[in-house]
């Protein structure tokens, strides 16, 4: 009876693997809280991966030269449609008003605004004459007169078409992606992160339908947040682009409201 329990327990033991030699364990996923530049988030990465902080650009990455690198990009895009920019004069006339010209003038020059945003020609050429004229003011220039300027932009930005979640990305990535010459969408989702509405979707080249990437962008109050990745040639993302994307979680941020209002 001992001998057939002895026989049984090892036998069991042997289906579990107790014999068997170390078992490989996956070790858990990093934490990490970054800023890329007017967003504060948290997010997992596999601890395989390097993270790297590059300011408005948070780099993952894994591999090396010899065998190829595999990275993941988080990106501050900028201003969401109309009220996004709206959102940037106003954070660009307080930063003004504190003393941080160049700060403001940064802020002013990268405001990207496509032709569709207008209605006719005058107002287009109108918006960017007094965009231009403020950016290009004299250090010397009084106080008082900024003031209208910002007035003016403001004024005319109110003007632009409202945009949907669609069209503010496709103007946020103009400057990334070329998707109406050389790359095309070829499948679009709208999805939610922590609460953020958001585009899953990948684009390729038109012509040879190849170099696949994924892209995840988030609206965050007025601006957008885009996480990509290039694919592999089977077209399929890696697990590790998935996982980043769902443990994405939004921290308020201190520049989201401006305090000067019109």
């Amino acid at each position: 009876m001992r001998a057939s329990l002895a026989a049984a327990l090892l036998a069991a033991a042997l289906a579990n693997g107790c014999a068997d030699g170390p078992v490989a364990v996956t070790p858990p996923p990093r934490h990490y809280e970054m800023t890329p530049g007017d967003h504060r988030i948290a997010f997992d990465a596999p601890s395989d991966w390097t993270v790297v902080n590059q300011g408005s650009e948070i780099t993952i990455r894994k591999g090396s030269i010899e065998k190829g690198i595999l990275a993941i990009e988080i990106r501050d895009l900028g201003p969401a449609g109309r009220e996004g920019v709206e959102a940037e004069v106003k954070r660009a006339r307080e930063l003004w008003t504190t003393g941080r010209t160049e700060d403001a003038r940064w802020r002013l020059q990268r405001i990207h605004v496509t032709r569709e945003s207008f209605t006719t020609a005058s107002q287009r050429n109108h918006f960017w004459e007094t965009l231009h004229d403020l950016t290009g003011a004299p250090s010397y220039t009084e106080s008082s007169d900024i003031d209208n300027r910002f007035t003016a932009l403001l004024d005319s930005v109110r003007t632009l078409e409202p945009q949907s979640l669609e069209e503010s990305v496709d103007q946020a990535l103009a400057p990334i992606e070329d998707l109406k010459n050389r790359r095309e969408i070829v499948a679009r989702k709208q999805i939610t992160i922590d609460g953020h509405d958001a585009l899953l979707f990948a684009t390729r080249y038109r012509m040879a339908h190849n170099d696949p990437r994924t892209y995840v962008v988030i609206r965050n109050g007025s601006r957008l947040l885009g996480v990509w990745m290039d694919r592999s040639r089977s077209g399929a993302p890696y697990p590790a682009f998935d996982g980043i994307v769902k443990s994405l979680r939004f921290r308020p941020s201190a520049s989201a409201a401006p305090k000067i209002t019109i």
